[in-house]
């Protein structure tokens, strides 16, 4: 059971990467990003990448950093496509200061893990004996880093809300991806199950989030 679950929800999540290829195929070809956000795409490039370093850290390489791998180049797609495709200017310039500044604190985020949490180099415990080397380190930036992935997991999920008052005000959805809407909310229940089961806050308790915000976005296609 745990298996098929854990299986499932690594399923769920490549498709919830992937789902909006097609919409941003559209928009290359178009060169056209219309109502788009980029918010909620840069906040999966946010994830996929802490989530990614997470995963190195740990050595957990099959399935966090496989799937975060594949989050990460699909953001980064995403991303390229609305950056070249928005106009006018003020909205591309606003783009790349959003860009930056998340760029900025991811690495301030992993640069403050791995100075404050890490553990001491060799060096300053020669005098020691080898087993008593503080391994405490090493727990405080995985907690740490577990604890700014589910933020940002939690920020990706919620990221399309971002536009909810365009949508009450036009009564219009085409800023908010009903696909992405959809696999969001099949995937953080599904991650929400398998957090539960391992009774792991780092999991179930943003993908608690994830399905109230994607029932949310589903409330609003259905009923705009």
């Amino acid at each position: 059971m745990e298996n098929a679950l854990k299986l499932s929800a690594l399923g769920s999540a490549s498709l919830l990467f992937v789902a909006p290829i097609h919409e941003f195929e559209e928009v290359r070809r178009s060169k056209h990003v219309g109502e788009r956000s980029v918010f909620p795409f840069v906040c999966m490039w946010a994830s996929s990448t802490l989530w990614l370093i997470y995963g190195l850290f740990i050595g957990d390489i099959v399935p966090t950093v496989v799937t975060n791998l594949l989050g990460l180049a699909c953001s980064c797609y995403y991303c390229a496509v609305y950056a070249w495709a928005v106009e006018p200017a003020s909205r591309k310039s606003s783009t790349y200061n959003l860009f930056a500044a998340t760029f900025l604190g991811i690495c301030v985020v992993v640069t403050f893990c791995l100075g404050t949490f890490s553990p001491r180099p060799e060096s300053w415990v020669s005098m020691q004996d080898a087993d008593s080397t503080d391994s405490g380190g090493d727990e405080r930036a995985q907690r740490f880093l577990g604890i700014a992935a589910s933020a940002a997991t939690a920020i990706q999920y919620g990221a399309p809300l971002a536009e909810l008052v365009k949508v009450i005000r036009r009564r219009s959805t085409e800023g908010m991806s009903l696909a992405l809407a959809v696999v969001s909310l099949v995937c953080s229940t599904l991650w929400m199950s398998y957090g539960v089961m391992l009774v792991n806050a780092f999991i179930y308790v943003p993908n608690v989030l994830g399905v109230c915000f994607s029932v949310t976005q589903f409330h609003f296609h259905v009923e705009p």
